[in-house]
């Protein structure tokens, strides 16, 4: 199991939500940059 900075398990939804951004960004690199800052977003709310 790997451990985000938080210490918490990484779950199964975000491995494959990591999966589906990889794959995404192979073909639309801008429009995953977009999609990453707002997952950002909405994780940095406690």
């Amino acid at each position: 199991m790997k451990l985000d900075p938080d210490g918490a398990h990484v779950t199964l939804e975000n491995t494959i939500a990591t999966s589906v951004l990889r794959a995404l960004c192979a073909r639309a690199p801008q429009e995953v940059d977009v999609l990453r800052r707002h997952c950002e977003c909405e994780m940095a709310v406690p």
